[in-house]
């Protein structure tokens, strides 16, 4: 009889355990959903934020998105779009530039330098008509999409 015993009080040990296991992968969950609530609130409030800097005199105004971004500039109180148009190409022409680089570094074939030329081109292939420049990245003409995508690295 000790040994249905032994056996009875191994399965209750097991079962203890089973059970302590459960309710901590159950907290656990709990846990990264109450995270993962916190940080899509995050990244929903943080669409909407905007820096705003002026120079000394106020006649020069600078508004920055949540990433830095150049979103606009205004000159005594006039909107002035070639500010933001001439960013824009200066951060597209970096990208290409790094695109090149990559190139170089890790060779063509390599993920970084794929993703770098299919979202900002080669400053080595530059043509003078074709893709243009929006919020700082390379557009052709009929879209691609960035391979890595929104929120991968």
């Amino acid at each position: 009889m000790a040994r249905m015993d032994d056996v009875s009080s191994v399965r209750a040990g097991v079962d203890a355990r089973v059970a302590a296991q459960l309710e901590a992968i159950g907290v656990a969950q709990l846990e990264a959903e109450r995270r993962g609530r916190e940080a899509a609130a995050f990244l929903e409030g943080a669409q909407e934020v905007r820096g705003e800097g002026r120079d000394s005199s106020g006649s020069v105004r600078v508004s920055v998105d949540a990433a830095g971004r150049l979103v606009e500039v205004r000159v005594d109180g006039a909107l002035d779009p070639r500010f933001v148009a001439a960013y824009e190409q200066a951060v597209a022409d970096r990208g290409a530039r790094l695109a090149d680089v990559a190139v170089d570094a890790y060779g063509p074939d390599s993920q970084a330098a794929r993703a770098l030329l299919e979202q900002y081109g080669s400053a080595r292939e530059r043509v003078d008509e074709g893709p243009s420049v929006r919020g700082g990245v390379l557009r052709r003409p009929g879209g691609s999409r960035n391979p890595w995508g929104k929120g991968t690295l």
